[in-house]
């Protein structure tokens, strides 16, 4: 009896009864996120009916969710949160014949939609069935999370001028969705959201735009949220001209992968492409990962340039890195934690003997923080140019990937004394191979080896 008077108390505590979530909590297996028939009961037949007028805030998942909704009218309801949506539940509940209608029509707000990503792979079904739904029957919507928080599955929306006819909306003012191309992103911020302040993208590909091109500004956006996971040629034909257009963004946040540049993206390119042309900017947050020509980037290195750099991929399978290279790369990147280097061709005789005349190799170059190295060559000179001690130093490394046989060939069967400086703190090792019994001599020259 106890117990029933404690739950009576917290289903009347207005502090706990305004937000309800009816799922449940870490749940791993999605299909089984509804909480079991015997607890429903007890809400939708016991406690909902008692306390439906003051909810106004549900999380359900699919399963459960008409039927709690059907357990009262929920006049205060305007944020809803909802699980494992599918399709076919949305074609019958979001519609002007649903017995719900007047609640996503007149009341719900705030929609947190996360859609069954098994059924969402057909992009049109999902725009028609769900996202145009939404639009057309959530008249007071002002919120909208159309997103998916896991970065390999999540359900993609895709538009053309046709299609996107019916996504249009004079109320939302915040969103956050997933889309297919850049095509779609620049379709959905052409002036059919007329109210929108803040708007997070993530974009699968951005590339090949079919649009003309837009030079229209963006008045109302304050907030803008752009991330792409795969590479990108037309950052600057497509990303920078589209901020431009953004003169009175305040918060700006940029995960972009460019590759096939001459040059790195550094603080001066953001300065002068984007900074300075949208002069109400306050919070910049960004990630931009490059991938430069080395060959051009580090002819004309000044040095010194990249303070904040910690992780460096180097991949060349054509032309074999030099030891000027590295050199300027320890310098540029004096507080590099993490380097990987791809490079199959060895330097030719000519190459190494010019080396030696011009005394390039007898300074050594230093990693002063570098901890841990991936060498990925199919040649022992890369080796040698990292472990030898008169060629280059890491008095932090403690992890190092290397092929099995160039470590053996390059330590002389773990015995020389000019590779032992820097293997003395490793602690793990990988060897890209099925593991191997150590002789006696490999744990003597790892001391710190686990």
């Amino acid at each position: 009896m106890l117990i029933e008077d404690s739950i009576n108390y917290v289903v009347r505590d207005k502090i706990y009864t305004r937000s309800i979530e009816l799922i449940k909590n870490n749940c791993e297996d999605e299909d089984t996120c509804s909480l079991s028939d015997h607890i429903l009961d007890r809400f939708c037949f016991d406690f909902l009916p008692q306390i439906h007028n003051i909810i106004e805030q549900f999380i359900l998942e699919s399963f459960s969710m008409e039927r709690i909704l059907y357990a009262g009218n929920y006049p205060q309801l305007c944020q809803l949160t909802l699980v494992n949506f599918t399709q076919e539940l949305a074609i019958r509940v979001l519609a002007d014949e649903s017995h719900f209608a007047h609640i996503f029509k007149n009341q719900i707000t705030h929609l947190v939609v996360l859609i069954d990503y098994i059924e969402s792979r057909s992009y049109d079904d999902l725009r028609i069935n769900v996202f145009q739904r939404i639009f057309s029957l959530l008249t007071t919507l002002t919120d909208l999370d159309f997103g998916q928080c896991s970065r390999s599955l999540h359900p993609v929306l895709t538009f053309n001028n046709s299609s996107a006819d019916g996504c249009f909306s004079s109320t939302i003012v915040n969103l956050r969705i997933n889309v297919r191309t850049f095509d779609d992103c620049q379709c959905l911020l052409d002036g059919r959201l007329s109210q929108l302040r803040t708007f997070i993208v993530r974009i699968d590909f951005i590339s090949n735009s079919k649009l003309s091109v837009n030079n229209t500004d963006i008045l109302h956006l304050e907030c803008f949220s752009l991330t792409s996971y795969n590479q990108t040629l037309d950052y600057e034909s497509h990303v920078v001209p589209l901020l431009c257009r953004m003169r009175y963004l305040q918060q700006l946040t940029l995960y972009v992968i460019v590759t096939i540049r001459s040059t790195f993206i550094d603080g001066i390119h953001l300065s002068n492409e984007i900074l300075d042309r949208v002069p109400q900017l306050q919070t910049f947050n960004f990630n931009i990962i490059t991938y430069a020509d080395a060959n051009n980037q580090f002819s004309n290195f000044p040095g010194g340039l990249f303070t904040n750099v910690h992780v460096i991929w180097l991949a060349d399978i054509f032309c074999p890195f030099e030891h000027k290279f590295y050199d300027r790369i320890a310098r540029s990147f004096q507080f590099l934690t993490e380097l990987t280097v791809i490079n199959y061709i060895p330097r030719n005789y000519k190459s190494l003997q010019e080396a030696n005349n011009n005394n390039q190799v007898s300074s050594v170059i230093v990693f002063p923080h570098l901890t841990h190295l991936h060498i990925c060559s199919a040649n022992i000179e890369v080796p040698k140019q990292f472990l030898v001690d008169t060629n280059t130093l890491f008095p932090r490394l403690i992890y190092l990937s290397i092929l099995y046989p160039y470590i053996e060939e390059v330590t002389g069967n773990f015995t020389r004394k000019a590779t032992r400086r820097n293997c003395a703190n490793i602690k793990r090792l990988h060897f890209f191979s099925t593991s191997f019994v150590h002789c006696k001599e490999f744990y003597l020259y790892f001391p710190c080896y686990k």
